[in-house]
């Protein structure tokens, strides 16, 4: 497994649902050696959730975060207070952008508001993203049967 210095890395983050497939014939991607069926919910990006996931990340014994790997979350875990607090805060900044974004447009004639209006709709995109994914976790938490787990590579 290769290694990279973690404040250069460009990691993808997404969360997994595992569903415990009992005799593994029916399964949206195909059987799953391990008798799971994996869905992979919206992408998380790499920069925000980097940040947020990082201190939960494990290291090598040179102090490297791991190119790939995986944690399990649940809605009782640190990661999943990691990711609500995210999800509070990019809700935060796109509150800030939703109103940054009113101002501009009435009192800019030339419409000089377009890159404001950029950030608001990706702001509003990635905090959709978490929400759908928080929820997922909290109704898979009380299942024996769903397990959840945030990966990267």
């Amino acid at each position: 497994m290769s290694n990279y210095n973690s404040a250069f890395m460009g990691l993808d983050f997404n969360v997994q649902l595992l569903i415990a497939q009992p005799d593994c014939t029916a399964s949206a991607t195909g059987p799953q050696p391990d008798g799971h069926t994996v869905i992979n919910l919206p992408e998380l990006g790499n920069a925000g959730i980097r940040r947020a996931m990082t201190p939960l990340m494990p290291r090598d014994e040179q102090g490297y975060l791991a190119s790939t790997g995986e944690i399990p979350i649940g809605e009782h875990t640190l990661a999943f207070t990691q990711l609500c607090d995210l999800k509070n805060e990019i809700y935060q900044h796109y509150n800030e952008l939703g109103d940054k974004l009113e101002a501009l447009m009435q009192h800019d004639p030339k419409r000089l508001w377009s890159h404001t209006y950029s950030d608001f709709l990706a702001a509003s995109s990635y905090h959709d993203a978490l929400s759908g994914t928080v929820n997922a976790i909290k109704r898979s938490t009380d299942n024996r049967n769903i397990h959840c787990r945030i990966i990267w590579c």
